[in-house]
């Protein structure tokens, strides 16, 4: 009796293999879902902060590329008076911002402005270059920063694009020195032509003083005096025939 009870007190039996089974299995699992959800969480991860919105200390970095601090500037109060110093197109690439030893200079409707204080806006390589060294009047009535339209003639402009140009002349004529005018073929051969009046109206004015002054001097000494001319009329009077007759 002893024997038999203590062969029922031994050690209680283990859980079924099957049960074994499933809790490897469902450990496995995990271990697996998670090794494949590292990769997954790293991408989205970084997707989301590429996209995420700029923070408010990145923003003054990228302001001057995307809008110069020169188009906010306010008007100058210690501009010099205007030059009216002539520049040719060859003479104002010279300008253009790639010799640092030179200013920069920039002409819209052909008057010359002075912005080499603001190199980091018009020098090399910045934001408005494009504009530095030549007369791009057109370019600036489009809004274009297309070098084709960087050209001085703007006649073919809409009235808005002149009202665009025109503002941008007020613009610059109250915040950078003017320091001459852009001439160009066109104006130069206009300029001669009216070189070539005035000497011709001169000239004319000049003929006309002499020929005035020989109108006086033949009047003032005529070649018949009133003399000789009474002594004619006597000739050809009925009292000289008469006298003759009588002889």
């Amino acid at each position: 009796m002893l024997k038999e009870s203590r062969d029922h007190v031994g050690p209680k039996p283990s859980f079924p293999v099957s049960q074994q089974v499933i809790v490897i299995a469902m450990f496995a699992a995990l271990v697996i879902t998670f090794a494949l959800a590292l990769p997954f969480v790293y991408v989205l991860h970084s997707v989301l902060s590429r996209t995420a919105p700029p923070s408010l200390e990145a923003v003054p970095s990228r302001a001057p590329e995307e809008k110069p601090k020169s188009i906010m500037q306010p008007a100058r109060t210690d501009l010099v008076p205007p030059k009216d110093d002539p520049f040719t197109v060859d003479q104002l690439k010279a300008f253009d911002g790639t010799d640092l030893s030179k200013p920069i200079y920039v002409a819209i409707k052909g008057t010359v402005f002075d912005v080499s204080h603001k190199v980091d806006t018009y020098g090399k390589g910045k934001s408005y270059n494009l504009f530095a060294g030549k007369d791009a009047s057109r370019a600036l009535g489009m809004s274009s920063l297309k070098e084709e339209d960087a050209v001085s003639d703007y006649s073919t402009l809409s009235e808005s694009d002149l009202k665009t140009l025109n503002d941008w002349h007020d613009f610059f004529s109250k915040r950078y020195n003017i320091v001459g005018k852009a001439h160009y073929r066109g104006y130069i051969v206009y300029s001669v032509f009216l070189v070539l009046i005035s000497c011709c109206m001169r000239l004319i004015d000049t003929i006309c003083i002499v020929s005035g002054m020989l109108k006086n001097a033949l009047l003032s000494e005529p070649c018949i005096t009133l003399g000789s001319a009474r002594d004619l009329n006597f000739i050809f009077s009925s009292d000289f025939l008469s006298e003759v007759k009588s002889v």
